[in-house]
C-alpha cells in the first residue's frame, strides 16, 4: 500500500501499530518505510526469486501476484475505511534541558 494524500503520518503510524497482525493476516512481512522526509509512505512486499524479464516465469509470477494482492485488501481494506487521524498519538517528545 502507498499513502500519498491527506493525514499521511497519522494514517501510517496507526497501521504500523498493527504490523504484527496485519503481517499474519498476509502471511509475509512487510518492509514498512515511514519516509518522514517525503510527502508518502508505504508498507511494500517483494519477491526476489522472480526475475520479470523471464517470460517463462510470468504464469508463476501473475499467480502470487494476484494472491499477494487478494491479501493486502483483505488485511488493509478494512483497516484504511476506518482511519481517523484524531486516533494517533505521537510519542511524547522529551522534555529540553
Amino acid at each position: 500500500f502507498v499513502l500519498h494524500s491527506g493525514d499521511v503520518k497519522e494514517h501510517y503510524h496507526l497501521l504500523h501499530a498493527e504490523k504484527a497482525d496485519i503481517e499474519d493476516e498476509i502471511g509475509e512481512d512487510l518492509n514498512w518505510r515511514e519516509l518522514p522526509n517525503h510527502k508518502q509512505s508505504d508498507a511494500t512486499l517483494e519477491n526476489e526469486q522472480f526475475d520479470p524479464n523471464d517470460r517463462s516465469q510470468w504464469p508463476e509470477q501473475y499467480a502470487w501476484f494476484q494472491k499477494q494482492l487478494e491479501a493486502f485488501y483483505r488485511a488493509f481494506s478494512p483497516r484504511i475505511k476506518t482511519l481517523d487521524a484524531n486516533d494517533y498519538v505521537p510519542d511524547e517528545e522529551p522534555d529540553e534541558l
